[in-house]
């Protein structure tokens, strides 16, 4: 279950329905993935949601990587049965 999304507009767009500051070009595929996360309950069930999700390592040990587009990734963590830190990063 989601419990916290650190991104303003990935929020608004989650508890509100307001895609007014996410890219267009992405909000279907924003959409499926947060409902996605929302459902799981065990770690096994992240690395069912595709091969371009990965946990990092460094200063973002203990959070997961999904691919979004190129440059843009979706973080967040997963602890006792929660979704938490949802954040979307542009690497370039």
């Amino acid at each position: 279950m989601i419990t916290s999304i650190t991104h303003k507009g990935l929020r608004k767009f989650y508890e509100e329905g307001d895609a007014a500051l996410l890219d267009n070009r992405y909000l279907i595929k924003l959409e499926m993935i947060m409902s996605a996360l929302d459902a799981i309950t065990e770690e096994k069930d992240i690395t069912a949601l595709g091969k371009n999700i990965h946990k990092l390592k460094g200063n973002y040990e203990g959070y997961w990587s999904l691919n979004i587009t190129g440059n843009l990734r979706m973080l967040f963590k997963f602890e006792k049965q929660n979704i938490l830190n949802i954040d979307l990063v542009d690497y370039h």
